[in-house]
């Protein structure tokens, strides 16, 4: 069943678009207090925090909602904790290749509470128990502090803090393909804890780099991350997301491949304990460029005024009466729903609300 959350709120964080620290960071959305008050809940921290977190409160297996400043201020109430780990940034970026789609959407509608972990020096974090006792999941972006250099590695102790804390039920996403000049470094990083953790690798390749369809020029001329299987409820209304040069997944035996190619797995989810992990073949999914909401079709190749002559144009889809922009081909948002919503703790608290999402 898919459970009713969404939390792809995390990347607010990712490049400075939003306020956030490494220490605290408030909803989205929220103020520190509704009343103006630093501390209005006098727990002595800055609303909201890790802090007034409760997890599981009544003992019911799910996580609970927490509202620091009473049921009166739903707009400061929160649900899961997200951490991000690594940073965010690709030899891809520029103007139409930023984050701005899951600022908008997530400080709106996000229920989660997010902490960009190495938002103050890009250092790398320690993983062990004390680390993982403040997240109820973690995204692990780019393993570095830099774009081209200081690769992290984690410890093997670190490797098995983070299996055991999924063991217990927390999730984790990992995706790859932030540098496409330096593979097998990037691969190197994230592996050195994603493998012993959770049994997943990448693979030192480079997929996803050719447009397969005569109609790329439609839609930016981006490969597609297909192959769904159907049955799974990561693919739940997903065909394809956009992707361009990620790595290839490694799948342990008891992992669920959720989308392949020729080329090779492309989404690999595995069960471990209470907890689950997923990971995604490409960073491509987190740019605004594949989320675009609204379908403009002057902007589209070959566009003609003139709507009798649509039906000729190979950019317009005649069955469907609509053009084949990024929000018709693909179903990024759809995707990272379903991908956090699998992934997370049980909960029945975690939300959020867009136009392009179905809640089974």
């Amino acid at each position: 069943m898919i459970k009713q959350r969404w939390i792809i709120f995390f990347l607010m964080t990712l490049m400075g678009l939003v306020g956030c620290s490494d220490d605290k960071m408030d909803k989205p959305g929220g103020t520190n207090g509704s009343d103006g008050d630093a501390d209005s809940d006098s727990d002595g921290d800055a609303d909201i925090s890790w802090d007034d977190y409760v997890g599981d409160a009544d003992s019911d297996g799910l996580l609970e909602t927490v509202c620091p400043d009473g049921a009166n201020h739903p707009e400061t109430c929160f649900c899961l904790r997200i951490g991000v780990v690594g940073i965010f940034d690709s030899t891809a970026n520029d103007d139409d290749k930023d984050v701005s789609q899951f600022v908008d959407w997530l400080n709106n509608d996000s229920s989660a509470i997010v902490r960009m972990v190495n938002a103050s020096s890009n250092a790398k974090p320690t993983i062990d128990a004390d680390f993982l006792d403040d997240y109820d999941m973690l995204l692990f972006l780019y393993q570095a502090s830099g774009l081209h250099s200081d690769w992290w590695t984690y410890s093997a102790s670190e490797a098995a803090a983070l299996k055991k804390w999924i063991e217990a039920g927390g999730g984790i996403v990992t995706v790859t393909g932030f540098n496409g000049q330096r593979t097998g470094d990037e691969v190197a990083a994230i592996n050195s804890i994603l493998k012993p953790a959770t049994g997943i690798s990448y693979n030192n390749d480079q997929i996803l780099s050719q447009c397969a369809s005569n109609k790329c020029y439609c839609w930016g001329n981006v490969p597609e991350l297909d192959g769904f299987d159907p049955d799974h409820p990561i693919s739940h209304k997903v065909s394809s997301v956009g992707a361009l040069i990620g790595s290839s997944i490694s799948a342990p035996a008891n992992a669920e491949i959720v989308a392949k190619s020729s080329e090779g797995n492309l989404v690999v989810a595995v069960e471990i304990g209470e907890g689950r992990a997923v990971a995604i073949a490409d960073e491509w999914p987190l740019f605004s460029q594949l989320w675009e909401d609204q379908t403009d079709p002057s902007t589209m190749p070959g566009y003609n005024p003139d709507e009798t002559t649509w039906q000729y144009q190979d950019c317009y889809d005649s069955e469907n009466e609509y053009w084949l922009s990024v929000d018709r081909k693909f179903q990024v948002p759809q995707f990272w729903y379903n991908v956090i919503d699998w992934a997370s703790p049980e909960n029945e608290c975690f939300h959020i609300d867009h136009p392009l999402i179905e809640v089974e």
